[in-house]
């Protein structure tokens, strides 16, 4: 089963698929619907000896803003 079939068959969407050189062969940007489907994926790939993944959650940048304006609210109530 190709990665995009695999992402797809547990609820996720394939962005992009890249060739790279350097320290990965590929990269792969896709969307999983949880993080609990994203341990599924990486664990089930794995058992199936076709990679070992190095996962980086990505956040647009509203959920960015969002974040950091939630982490300056705890500081600033900490220090309050």
């Amino acid at each position: 089963m190709l990665s995009r079939q695999r992402v797809e068959a547990m609820g996720g969407r394939s962005e992009c698929l890249f060739a790279t050189m350097g320290p990965y062969d590929l990269v792969q940007i896709f969307e999983m619907p949880s993080d609990a489907a994203m341990m599924e994926y990486v664990m089930v790939a794995r058992r199936d000896g076709f990679v070992d993944p190095v996962i980086l959650k990505a956040f647009d940048n509203d959920q960015w803003i969002k974040i950091t304006q939630e982490v300056q609210k705890r500081i600033r109530s900490a220090t309050e």
